[in-house]
């Protein structure tokens, strides 16, 4: 047998390529550990977002973490705890079918969990929950959703103008009807005032509508002004003793209150497509007077919610008068609009205010009377409008003369009887009365009312309700092929890595 050898030069050769190989296994190996802690992050993340609270999904389909993990207060250190538990699960050693371990070239270990941001759903006036909505919606809408809110969405500007308008109105009128008493009550007794002023002397203007009709119209300003003052659920509801009693005696409504806020924003829908989506999502989840018991199984707080984002009291019959306050004073000036195309219905108005303050001689104050007379009369036509809606029926934005069904000569009859509006099934229901009113009023405040009634019915703060987080994960790793390499030695250090990930949902 021949004996073998091996040169000085030769060692040292097989000695740098071995090195070469070993190092390039460990970069190779330190390559694929940096992916696997990216993977590792990722799936704890997903993992973390796998416990979602599981009646606000049942009941509203939407999806946010219980940050206090029902322990009542918000912590970060819970959820890092939880995540580092996911984590060691992961990456702890894997068995094969027969129960043996394998070594595992890849093993990481994780140092830390660090919860760098977080997004709540309270966020921005309640953006992120909106937002959420508007995502879910999106998958749950049918292709023509939105089209009768864009449509009440035009004319909302429109409706609220005319509202305001139509305040002013009955301010100047009242004031202008007791301008005249006044005049009334400081002039001398047995002077001739009134017939100077009505015989054109001193070029006062002779007035206008003054003729015989051989009946006595009575003003209606001071009976409806007794109206506007009481309580009007009497007016419009036919039997007060079967409203709902429910209060939310417990409830701390979010607008107002200094609120818990997150360190992370991400992408959110656009402000105008997320109201709308999200005024679409409250008439498919949030009950009213006239839908109650229709929308979910589950015990409500409130039976009247949609009347609740409106009014924002803490009683079903507090907000049902509230949105009653509302309707009138919306159809009132939408009545006044109609009856102001009326010649016959002006021309009657007139002669009463000229019966009823024609003694000043004051052309504008009889010409702001008419105008207090005309929205007194659009204001019991609105009640017979409220009483119709309530039972279900359908009124006209803007009603045409023929859709009139109030008389001026017995407004106390009217009001007193259950008389309603012919509808005729024309118009605008109850709920879209309801959505018309909902986009009068701000994003914030409707999201906030959303999540008010949400926290409530599930019991749970929506302000510590996670819709995002940001993680950053320190992982370590043993050197392994490293330790082969013959050249150049020295301490071996463990590898560290650092992830960053950002998990979200509806998205």
């Amino acid at each position: 047998m021949e004996k073998g050898s091996i040169t000085v030069f030769l060692s040292l050769v097989l000695v740098l390529v071995l090195s070469f190989v070993f190092a390039l296994l460990e970069g190779t190996r330190v390559f694929y550990l940096k992916g696997k802690a990216e993977w590792m992050t990722d799936l704890c993340l997903q993992s973390m977002f796998g416990n979602y609270h599981e009646g606000v999904w049942k009941d509203y389909h939407l999806l946010f973490i219980d940050g206090t993990w029902g322990r009542g207060d918000f912590s970060k250190e819970a959820f890092a705890f939880r995540a580092m538990d996911e984590l060691e699960a992961n990456l702890s050693l894997s068995k094969n079918q027969t129960g043996q371990t394998f070594w595992d070239f890849t093993k990481l270990q994780a140092s830390e969990f660090e919860m760098s941001g977080y997004e709540l759903a309270t966020d921005d006036g309640g953006e992120v929950f909106q937002s959420q909505v508007a995502s879910q919606m999106k998958i749950e809408a049918v292709s023509d959703a939105l089209d009768e809110l864009l449509s009440l969405q035009e004319i909302k500007e429109d409706a609220k103008e005319q509202k305001q308008d139509a305040k002013e109105k009955w301010s100047k009128a009242w004031n202008a009807l007791e301008q005249a008493k006044e005049e009334q009550t400081q002039e001398p007794e047995g002077s001739d005032s009134e017939g100077e002023k009505n015989s054109g002397k001193n070029g006062a203007q002779e007035l206008p509508g003054k003729k015989e009709t051989g009946a006595e119209w009575e003003n209606p300003m001071e009976y409806v002004k007794k109206l506007r003052g009481n309580a009007v659920l009497g007016l419009v509801v036919k039997d007060t003793a079967a409203l709902s009693e429910k209060e939310a005696k417990t409830m701390v409504p979010l607008k107002g209150k200094k609120l818990s806020q997150g360190c992370l924003k991400t992408e959110r829908e656009n402000a105008v497509s997320g109201r709308l989506w999200l005024q679409y999502y409250i008439q498919n989840y949030f009950s009213n007077y006239l839908a109650d018991s229709k929308k979910g199984s589950f015990e409500r707080i409130l039976n009247y919610e949609m009347e609740y984002l409106i009014g924002g009291k803490l009683s079903d019959r507090e907000n049902l008068e509230m949105v009653v306050y509302e309707l009138l004073g919306l159809r009132e000036a939408l009545n006044f609009t109609t009856i102001m195309g009326d010649g016959g219905k002006k021309a009657l108005a007139l002669e009463i205010a000229t019966a009823a303050v024609g003694f000043t001689g004051m052309l504008p104050l009889i010409k702001a009377v008419q105008i207090g007379i005309l929205l007194s009369w659009a204001f019991v036509e609105s009640v017979l409008d409220i009483r119709s809606l309530l039972e279900g029926e359908k009124i006209p934005f803007l009603k045409r003369i023929d859709q009139w069904t109030s008389d001026l000569s017995d407004s106390k009859g009217v009001i007193e009887s259950d008389k309603m509006s012919k509808g005729n099934g024309e118009g605008m229901d109850y709920a879209q009365y309801l959505q018309l009113l909902l986009l009068l009023l701000s994003s914030d405040t409707i999201n906030y009312r959303c999540m008010d009634l949400i926290g409530q019915n599930e019991e749970i703060e929506m302000e510590h309700m996670i819709h995002a987080v940001e993680g950053v994960v320190h992982y370590q790793a043993k050197p392994l092929f490293w330790s082969l390499i013959m050249v150049n030695r020295k301490e071996l250090k463990d590898f560290s890595f650092t992830t960053r990930n950002i998990m979200t949902y509806g998205k």
